[in-house]
């Protein structure tokens, strides 16, 4: 068996186990600035809950996050989010899940470069 092998042996069992790979690349690698990722996130699906705006910025100030929320002329909802990967990964969890009045059907995820830090968490 070459290292290769053995490499690969080693990851189909942490996936049978259930434990991470600890040599794959990260989920969603995206620009950093200061120790900071930066992440867009555009939710689509039955979004048309006036609060889910003001929800979403409450979670993310909760999570200690930077950036905005907007909802555009069709109905999705941007954010921009900046901050540790573990955290974003978090609000894009809370956002999956939503308050009882929203359903997302579906995340779109991509990275967004930060120039200057982000400072707050707010609506556009």
């Amino acid at each position: 068996m070459t290292e290769t092998d053995s490499d690969d042996a080693r990851r189909r069992a942490g996936a049978r186990t259930g434990e991470p790979d600890r040599g794959a690349e990260p989920r969603h690698p995206a620009p950093e600035h200061g120790g900071m990722t930066g992440t867009e996130l555009r939710l689509e699906g039955d979004l048309g809950a006036a609060g889910f705006p003001d929800w979403i910025c409450h979670r993310a100030r909760l999570l200690d996050l930077s950036g905005w929320v907007a909802t555009g002329a069709d109905g999705a909802v941007s954010i921009v989010v900046a901050g540790p990967q573990a955290l974003i990964d978090a609000m894009e969890m809370a956002c999956s899940l939503g308050p009882r009045e929203v359903l997302v059907d579906r995340i779109e995820r991509r990275p967004h470069g930060i120039e200057a830090p982000l400072n707050g968490f707010h609506k556009r």
